[in-house]
């Protein structure tokens, strides 16, 4: 037997250990609770916390469906606030379903669920009305979304990209506070009548679906200002699409359009588009008009032959507007959405992908947790949500 003091030593170089161990394997990001190689129990995670006896039953509900890994990077985690739970999030932990009563975490603001085995969200789902943040990535399973979906009137960061989903719910126009709308990866061949709805959306990407056409009421997103439908199967866009008024940047590479509206020509605020990979034989009159408009181009668009359209097309990304070569020679470095000279080198930040230059006050974009990398908000697609450690560049993935 051991003395009361040679316990206490005893009990002290353990705790030791344990968190040196700790510290070495897991970069701690100052959760308050942290599910570490335990189950969802009351003897471990609900141990001295005063939760609501509602929200402690769909947690305790919720323990049926997880197979919680021993993988110390994996990570099952929430938060409790005044004795509600507002955030949850689960990391590679087998997580196959929910159950019904999950839709009683009604104080739930943020929800993040990567790499699980998710088939399908519950009828309930649409219970959780303060949702402000989801993040179902990775989820190789998840083919579509309940009808309830559009009852989360509070949601807006909605992130979906590398699922299965085929199809979206007609009542996804329902949420009108939605501002960004990562869909990237998925198999989504058309889009419902009512994403027109969207009023407050500024940042939608839909790249790598299986997309054919678009809506009419495509063009009633007023917001938008950040468009990505790279790789798809586009042949057309609808006439609505001049009425994205402040639409500032555009991908549409590696399409098969072989037009566009002549209402493209409306989209006066446009800084950017990229249009590599379609079938455009001349250059589209909507684009020439909005060549012969902006003083920042170089060069008259009558002087083009067709086949230097063909390859300023499809072979290199066009940018609108393009500053003068003669500029660009000098050396003047200049912000890639609002055009300012950059006058001191540490005001302005350089994506690591794409090269573009920002001025501080037009930058918008993720920083890479393991490196220097920077990838503005039209590269961000690129980046992975490492569990449990942050967000990764493609450098670092590898």
């Amino acid at each position: 037997m051991l003395s009361n003091n040679s316990q206490w030593n005893f009990n002290q170089s353990v705790n030791q250990l344990e968190g040196n161990h700790l510290r070495k394997n897991i970069k701690m990001i100052n959760y308050k609770e942290k599910l570490y190689n335990s189950r969802m129990s009351d003897r471990s995670i609900f141990q001295g916390k005063k939760i609501h006896s509602v929200e402690r039953r769909a947690l305790i509900d919720l323990e049926k469906f997880v197979e919680l890994s021993a993988n110390p990077s994996d990570l099952a985690y929430f938060e409790v606030k005044n004795e509600h739970v507002v955030e949850l999030r689960i990391y590679r932990q087998g997580l196959k379903a929910f159950p019904e009563s999950f839709g009683n975490l009604k104080w739930l603001e943020t929800l993040d669920i990567q790499e699980s085995e998710l088939v399908s969200l519950p009828d309930s789902f649409g219970n959780l009305a303060s949702l402000r943040k989801i993040e179902l990535i990775y989820n190789k399973n998840l083919k579509r979304l309940p009808e309830s979906f559009g009852d989360l009137e509070m949601l807006q960061e909605l992130y979906l990209s590398n699922n299965e989903l085929e199809i979206l719910p007609e009542t996804f126009g329902n949420l009108k506070t939605l501002k960004i709308v990562d869909l990237s990866k998925n198999k989504i061949k058309t889009l419902p009548h009512s994403i027109g709805r969207l009023n407050a959306l500024e940042n939608l990407f839909l790249d790598f679906n299986d997309l054919r056409n678009l809506p009419r009421s495509f063009g009633n997103l007023k917001s938008l200002r950040v468009l990505s439908m790279q790789s798809n199967f586009l042949q057309d866009l609808p006439e609505t699409f001049g009425n994205l008024t402040n639409l500032e940047e555009l991908n549409l590479e590696d399409n098969e359009l072989m037009s566009l509206p002549e209402s493209f020509s409306d989209l006066r605020v446009l800084r950017s588009i990229s249009l590599a990979g379609n079938k455009f034989s001349i250059l589209p009159v909507p684009l020439k008009i909005l060549q012969e408009r902006n003083a920042h181009l170089q060069g008259a668009v009558e002087s083009f032959t067709q086949e230097e359209i063909r390859d300023e097309l499809q072979e290199i990304r066009y940018k609108l507007p393009k500053i003068p070569k003669s500029l660009l020679e000098s050396g003047v470095l200049f912000c890639h959405r609002c055009l300012k000279v950059i006058e001191k080198p540490s005001t302005y930040l350089k994506c690591s992908r794409c090269g573009r230059i920002y001025c501080s006050e037009c930058w918008s974009g993720k920083h890479c947790d393991f490196c220097d990398n920077k990838y503005c908000f039209t590269c961000t697609h690129h980046f992975r949500k490492v569990s449990g450690w942050g967000w990764a560049c493609l450098d670092c993935q590898k």
